[in-house]
């Protein structure tokens, strides 16, 4: 399991190494009167494969961190102080040239990296996003509210349940989808639009329904699927709070996982209705006993 959720935090740095630790400590409490003491060497050899890749950010650009764009992801929705010639009047992901003159251009790290053609170009790899980013989180961090996030946390779970299509880098693929499902563009086989900024889809009812079954059986669960739920919902919180815009694109990643669950909750559901008739027909089989 260790080794799942370590190589896992390869995928994205939505999968936080933060998040691989916590449930790995969690499995080694849990599991504690079951584990040696080479079981637990081979989890935390194991959790080096995700800590090579934090190291070598930070060996590489100063930063121990599986994504360089929180400072960005998190201005796109939280308040930023408006301060003439700096970067706050810039939008969030806005090309690297707008930005210029609003960042070091010589930090020594830049200066590292100027003969690297894959760390200077218009896309989002370049190095000065490193800096811009860390600005950012500089000018949002102080001002964030809990009332806020809330805020931006509902906006995260709508946008998590809707079509993937949305994406804006997909749009060019999906809008030429054609067929009687697509009236408006931006969706896909499993969702139908009902305005181009509404819709209906197979998402809005999966997710809500497997998050009912999980917590009505959550007494019945074995400590494995217990953890499998609890990470999945642990991810979605993420994709919802951190980057609330692009959750339904995150989601993607674990979509599977959810579809694998759905297949299985049939059996879930007769275990909690049998566990329902159980508890009624004792009930029922007491107060007779009493009368």
């Amino acid at each position: 399991m260790s080794l799942a959720i370590s190589i896992g935090s390869f995928i994205r740095p939505s999968w936080h190494l933060g998040l691989a630790l916590f449930w790995i400590f969690y499995m080694i409490w849990i599991w504690r009167n079951k584990l040696s003491k080479r079981i637990i060497a081979l989890g935390v050899v194991f959790l080096l494969l995700p800590v090579s890749l934090y190291a070598k950010n930070y060996i590489l650009f100063d930063s121990f961190t599986g994504s360089t764009w929180l400072g960005m992801n998190i201005a796109r929705f939280h308040t930023r102080n408006f301060v003439p010639g700096s970067l706050s009047l810039v939008r969030p992901f806005s090309k690297i040239s707008e930005y210029k003159g609003l960042y070091d251009e010589e930090n020594p790290l830049i200066h590292k990296y100027s003969n690297e053609p894959c760390l200077n170009g218009e896309d989002f790899q370049n190095i000065r996003y490193i800096f811009i980013s860390r600005a950012y989180y500089k000018q949002v961090a102080p001002k964030i509210s809990i009332r806020h996030s809330l805020a931006v946390l509902d906006f995260g779970v709508g946008k998590y349940l809707k079509s993937p299509g949305n994406y804006f880098l997909l749009k060019s693929f999906t809008e030429k989808i054609s067929g009687p499902w697509k009236i408006y563009p931006f969706t896909d086989l499993l969702s139908y639009s009902l305005s181009p900024d509404e819709e209906i889809n197979v998402y809005q009812f999966i997710y809500p329904f497997m998050i009912i079954v999980f917590l009505i059986s959550i007494p019945t669960l074995s400590k494995k699927i217990k953890l499998i739920f609890l990470h999945l919902l642990a991810l979605s919180f993420l994709y919802c709070f951190v980057d609330p815009n692009e959750s339904h694109r995150m989601r993607m990643e674990v979509e599977p996982i959810f579809y694998f669950c759905v297949l299985l909750s049939p059996f879930y559901v007769m275990r909690i209705w049998r566990q329902i008739e159980t508890k009624f027909v004792s009930r029922f089989a007491t107060s007779k006993k009493i009368r």
